[in-house]
């Protein structure tokens, strides 16, 4: 599992090394208040880290990431979300490499015949600001460029838009829909992308 975002990997990493060991984890985070000031805190444990990881990214005002302490819009204990989803988190990292490099290095280093890639780009037009893109910039041409040459199989989502289809055209393209949360928006439209031909679902 790789990615260029230094938080995405961070929380992966975190949540893979984490205990199981409900005893370990803080009780008293029950009330917005505690909440924010315990986001502002000095943390020293793994425990600590991984609860300010959950309020940073879902906690915030219409599912933007927090970035400042007034921000926090949610009063629920994070000790509860981690006790729904902790255990099946770590099942599914148990066996995953976590990287934080370019994707070129990456497919350049484990492509073959037998390698199965899942790609999942930024969007077309996504911006700092919202929290998840570090590099604004982002190369499709670079990438559709890479993904022509490979020896093994990918399957990419990304947004659906005339430059996407085009760029990508001789591909496989299937389009789809997705629910979406923020800001009381429609369903979203997406492309699913690969160099096989896909199954057609109901």
């Amino acid at each position: 599992m790789n990615d260029l975002d230094k938080g995405v990997t961070k929380g992966f990493n975190l949540i893979k090394n984490a205990s199981l060991d409900m005893d370990k984890y803080r009780e008293d985070l029950n009330s917005l208040s505690k909440i924010r000031a315990f986001w502002n805190s000095e943390l020293h444990t793994n425990e600590d880290k991984i609860f300010r990881e959950i309020i940073t990214t879902c906690y915030g005002f219409s599912g933007e990431p927090v970035k400042r302490k007034k921000r926090i819009f949610q009063g629920s204990n994070p000790l509860n979300k981690l006790k729904r989803g902790l255990e099946s988190w770590k099942g599914a990292l148990k066996d995953t490499q976590i990287t934080n490099k370019d994707y070129g290095e990456i497919i350049h280093k484990y492509d073959s015949p037998d390698t199965f890639f899942f790609v999942d780009p930024p969007y077309e037009m996504t911006i700092k600001s919202f929290g998840y893109a570090e590099d604004t910039d982002f190369d499709f041409v670079r990438l559709e460029t890479l993904l022509r040459l490979i020896k093994g199989k990918f399957l990419m989502t990304i947004n659906d838009s005339p430059n996407i289809r085009q760029l990508f055209k001789g591909f496989n393209i299937k389009s789809w829909k997705v629910k979406s949360y923020w800001y009381n928006t429609k369903d979203r439209k997406e492309l699913l992308i690969s160099n096989y031909p896909q199954k057609k679902y109901p």
